[in-house]
């Protein structure tokens, strides 16, 4: 949308205008402010001075941005939908990575079989047409949509999803498993003996999943998850 554009005006000219495009979206679908990014520059994606030089990656923004980033880019692709198959390839990617987030966030702990075929299918489909859209890309010598090994990992939660909502377990990093852990762990200090401390602290976690497990519900905002 940027740097291969086939849009009238420089890289920057065509920056801000995703920019204002972000913006309106982010207004029409209501999302929170919380969730927004609020500056969108060139370094968040590429090396301003070597744009071709490596693959885009997102930085400087949190996974929870990341996530409500994508129906924006959804609409955003739809407005500005052509016939030729990248483009195709690039609306049908968000879809199906919009209805697997839709999936993770209305389906409970244990998702209904409808909800698990629904999610695999979505999954499957979203890294297939990111699949292709690196295929066309390395075609043309350009390097856009890499594949890495952790994109694995989504062919293992769409097969746990029959059981489990990934987002009941799964996170983007292990921020959120090293906040949970620390805090279960200072809670535990507190007239305990040194050696004691483990065994209190593996006692509570096996039962706060067991609660989580029979339905309660636990408020983790202390943590340091993004997610």
């Amino acid at each position: 949308m940027v740097m291969r554009s086939h849009d009238h005006g420089t890289q920057e000219e065509r920056l801000r205008n995703l920019q204002n495009k972000i913006a309106q979206f982010y207004e029409e679908l209501g999302i929170e402010s919380e969730h927004q990014v609020k500056r969108f520059p060139m370094s968040a994606f590429c090396s301003p001075k070597s744009k071709w030089d490596t693959f885009p990656s997102l930085s400087g923004i949190k996974a929870k941005q990341c996530r409500w980033l994508v129906p924006v880019f959804l609409q955003i692709c739809e407005a500005n939908l052509a016939t030729d198959e990248y483009s195709q390839h690039k609306y049908k990617c968000f879809k199906h990575l919009n209805i697997v987030y839709e999936v993770m966030d209305s389906a409970g702990m244990h998702p209904s079989q409808t909800d698990a075929r629904t999610f695999s299918k979505a999954v499957n489909s979203c890294l297939l047409h990111y699949s292709r859209l690196s295929v066309l890309c390395l075609q043309q010598g350009v390097l856009m949509w890499n594949t890495i090994p952790k994109m694995h990992l989504c062919q293992h939660l769409e097969l746990q999803s029959r059981w489990f909502n990934p987002k009941f377990y799964s996170c983007y990093s292990g921020e959120t498993m090293v906040g949970h852990m620390s805090a279960l762990g200072h809670a535990c200090l507190n007239g305990t003996t040194a050696h004691l401390v483990p065994l209190k602290i593996a006692w509570r976690f096996r039962l706060a999943f067991h609660l989580r497990s029979q339905g309660a519900e636990f408020n983790f905002a202390s943590s340091d998850s993004e997610d």
